[in-house]
């Protein structure tokens, strides 16, 4: 079943399988530093939420990096629906 949540002007879209959006997502979105023109690197990014919230706050270049297939697709996915630019790669961050 697809869930969806309103963020500020972002729309979060993510199925089970995948994080569901969790209260330390919105903490670290709300605190984070951020300034325009940084490039922002979300390990274990998910549903991509984190990179949603920041991207609110300044022109960022945005990277997710994903374990899970499904997450990442779903990484994807956000940003491609809310017209956001960036990366989501699927893969072991240690790699």
């Amino acid at each position: 079943m697809k869930k969806t949540e309103q963020l500020g002007s972002y729309t979060l879209f993510w199925e089970d399988g995948v994080f569901p959006l969790g209260g330390d997502a919105l903490a670290l979105g709300a605190f984070s530093t951020v300034k325009p023109g940084w490039r922002v690197c979300d390990l274990g990014t998910g549903s991509g939420v984190l990179l949603l919230l920041l991207a609110q706050r300044a022109e960022l270049s945005l990277t997710g990096i994903e374990l899970d297939p499904l997450s990442a697709h779903t990484a994807r996915n956000n940003l491609a629906a809310n017209g956001l630019a960036g990366t989501v790669v699927c893969g072991d961050l240690r790699t």
